[in-house]
């Protein structure tokens, strides 16, 4: 009986990990800023008002579009766009005009409108570039080219959206239901008149949850993940159309086979670019590796009923390798209540991929992480959007962004 306990710990130790025991690192988080809604899906790092020092801009789900300012150890915040919302807020930070400022962008999908802001001197200039239809969730707005200025990529976007469509259907009780449709990414492009948008729908999945700016040996393409069907394709521009090629496709044995989210990055130390997958609902991280023209899956982690909803990829232990971070959690609930979940690290030792704990979240959990360098030392720091909770939401505190550092 004694031995069989021993053994159930074991695996379950194993399985779930831990931070702080033998081998393990140590991570020490702490809440710098809170933000006024329940719900933050993108946080971002880079110097948006031209100060020379490096701001977080953040595009909570209902409170519009902030810019969270870091000098000498203190937070402080203001919200740039009030009348910015959207189940998601995709947003993004880029250089499209390649004039060493960044814009910001963000999917206001209740305001029906994709939001360009540009620091003139003294405040965010605000521009809405592009139309986003009814019946329609952003989950992603990202860079159509690979470098900053386009080199062999003249047919490539500079902007992608990444969608869902739905539309209402009678069903067999004669009540109307949205249903999805195909899935969707919207192309933008810069001109002298202002953008010119184009629209490539694929049928095999319901939604794109990103698209990403990639080039291999036969020239640029875009890189999208799906979602029932769990697709990972490539699209390139051949003949005046965009093309899809399945590179990756598998089913999860659970209810929903779905591709959250990815990232690129060499995090098995070959040298070669490696893309790293996030799944629902089995909560599956997927390492994918090039091999011979094929692209050969490595499952790192599973666990039934889980959804994964974000990796981020880089060297946080400043030790030359890249890590792997993720946010597993309980299936999505969308009315506030408790939905735990945790953060995770993954690290590469030559032979496999070691599990750590960064922080276990027993009524709250995490969707968004990044990895970046707020005060410039060249070492990156790991931050969080901690989803709120209602009960809390009256006091103000909302979601908690939080900094962790290696202790």
């Amino acid at each position: 009986m004694h031995f069989r306990l021993f053994i159930l710990i074991a695996l379950l130790a194993l399985f779930t990990g831990g931070c702080g025991g033998p081998g393990q690192p140590k991570f020490k988080g702490t809440v710098v800023t809170t933000l006024p809604d329940l719900l933050c899906r993108f946080l971002m790092i880079g110097d948006v008002d031209a100060d020379g020092q490096n701001e977080m801009v953040a595009s909570p789900m209902k409170s519009g579009v902030w810019v969270l300012d870091y000098d000498k150890g203190q937070w402080s915040k203001k919200v740039i766009d009030e009348n910015s919302s959207g189940f998601e807020h995709a947003a993004l930070i880029a250089d499209l005009e390649n004039d060493g400022k960044y814009e910001i962008y963000a999917a206001a999908d209740d305001q029906g409108a994709l939001k360009r802001y540009l620091w003139n001197g003294s405040r965010f200039d605000i521009e809405e570039i592009a139309i986003i239809e009814k019946d329609l969730i952003t989950f992603g707005v990202m860079p159509g080219k690979k470098t900053p200025c386009g080199q062999n990529e003249s047919e490539m976007p500079d902007l992608v959206m990444t969608q869902a469509q739905f539309h209402s259907e009678t069903n067999a009780d004669g009540k109307e239901e949205s249903v999805p449709g195909a899935a969707r990414m919207v192309l933008l492009y810069r001109n002298a008149g202002g953008w010119r948008s184009e629209i490539v729908e694929d049928s095999e999945s319901n939604v794109f949850h990103k698209a990403i700016a990639y080039q291999d040996a036969e020239g640029p393409c875009l890189l999208t993940i799906g979602a029932n069907a769990a697709i990972l394709k490539q699209w390139r521009h051949k003949d005046g159309k965009w093309e899809g090629t399945i590179l990756y496709q598998d089913r999860f044995g659970g209810s929903q086979d779905r591709l959250r989210d990815f990232e690129i990055g060499d995090v098995t130390g070959d040298g070669k670019d490696d893309i790293v997958i996030a799944t629902h609902d089995q909560g599956v991280v997927l390492v994918l590796e090039e091999k011979q023209g094929q692209w050969e899956a490595t499952e790192i982690d599973r666990k039934p009923n889980t959804f994964v909803h974000e990796i981020e990829l880089g060297d946080f232990d400043h030790d030359g390798k890249m890590e792997i971070f993720a946010t597993p959690s309980e299936p999505n609930k969308l009315d506030g209540t408790i939905q735990p979940g945790l953060i995770v690290m993954y690290k590469y030792d030559g032979k496999g991929f070691k599990r750590s704990v960064v922080e276990e979240f027993p009524t709250r959990h995490v969707k968004e992480i990044l990895l970046g360098d707020i005060d410039q030392d060249s070492q990156l720091e790991l931050y969080c959007a901690v989803e709120g909770e209602i009960s809390k939401l009256g006091s103000g505190e909302g979601v908690l962004i939080k900094q962790y550092r290696l202790k």
